[in-house]
């Protein structure tokens, strides 16, 4: 008996939101991480370069958020004509 092809759940996933709310909320996570690692690791070496990595990484989100609300902020051209 021939097999049926996977279904692709792609189709009928609704698409995940990330917007600004939930970047601000994995930015703060990441940098809390790497705060509690300064605080508890006894090792400061290793704890500093794990900081340092989560501040890199937070970063990345961060220039994403700075665009998300640069974004929100542009006047369109449209409410210019609306006048």
């Amino acid at each position: 008996m021939p097999q049926k092809p996977p279904v692709d759940q792609t189709d009928d996933a609704p698409e995940p939101i990330f917007d600004s709310k939930l970047i601000v909320e994995v930015m703060d996570l990441v940098i809390r991480t790497g705060e509690l690692a300064m605080t508890h690791d006894p090792i400061m070496t290793r704890s500093s370069t794990f900081k340092h990595y989560c501040d890199l990484a937070a970063q990345i989100y961060e220039e994403m958020h700075k665009d998300i609300l640069r974004r929100a902020k542009q006047t369109k051209l449209i409410d210019y004509l609306k006048n």
